[in-house]
């Protein structure tokens, strides 16, 4: 696997090697905050985690453009990013539902990141243009397999949480919130993976990039409201 490190100019200038760096540093942050505070409930703990996930991401796709192990640092930022959608499917359980679907999404992503580890040359090559990291799987039956997990598992949480929405149970207002969360990061990968044909190959890069953004409603509404519906009942 080749680091391509390129200097390309361009209008979409969000995702440099820095900000990954300070994404990185608030998502830890958070994560430690989340930690001290929220710990003692499983949402907590959930919380923590995912946003751990994040920035170890962050920090994977740093490395990338930054040091000579682009190859590892590759593998390192998928197995972390793997279980993201299975996290926030059980986030979401917690707060409408409990779903079956909840235990399968951990047995795929822990799968997942076993084929990650030990199929070699997985990835063909990571590139740091300057705006984003590009990874690049090495065999499409991958590549394909592992986008219908991400999404499928990230549409499931979307229709759970418009139906509490819809419902108006008690839960709505987390629900909200952790919906808003969810677009947070979506619609705007969305917009730029139809403007910008350019960024279409580095669409793990650009969401997770977006992620900060779901990562800040998180801490400063999704738990609080969660704990007060839970402190309510």
């Amino acid at each position: 696997m080749q680091n391509k490190a390129t200097k390309k100019s361009s209008t979409l200038y969000c995702f440099t090697p820095l900000v990954s760096l300070a994404t990185f540093a608030i998502e830890f942050g958070l994560a430690f905050y989340t930690f001290a505070k929220h710990r003692k409930t499983l949402f907590g703990k959930l919380a923590t985690i995912t946003l751990i996930l994040l920035g170890i991401f962050q920090l994977a796709e740093y490395s990338i453009c930054k040091t000579g192990y682009a190859a590892s640092w590759t593998i390192i930022g998928y197995l972390a990013i793997t279980f993201l959608p299975a996290l926030g499917l059980h986030m979401t359980s917690l707060m409408t539902k409990k779903s079956t679907w909840t235990p399968i999404g951990y047995l795929v992503a822990g799968i997942t990141d076993l084929i990650i580890i030990f199929t070699p040359n997985i990835f063909s090559s990571s590139s740091c243009p300057g705006n984003f990291v590009i990874f690049n799987p090495l065999l499409p039956v991958f590549k394909i397999f592992y986008s219908i997990y991400y999404y499928v598992f990230i549409l499931i949480a979307l229709l759970m949480l418009i139906k509490a929405v819809s419902e108006g149970d008690k839960n709505k207002k987390s629900a909200e919130w952790m919906l808003a969360g969810y677009l947070s990061f979506l619609l705007p990968t969305f917009v730029i993976y139809i403007y910008e044909k350019a960024a279409r190959v580095a669409v793990p890069s650009i969401m997770c990039g977006f992620a900060l953004l779901f990562s800040i409603i998180l801490v400063l509404k999704i738990i609080p409201e969660f704990e007060k519906l839970i402190k309510e009942n």
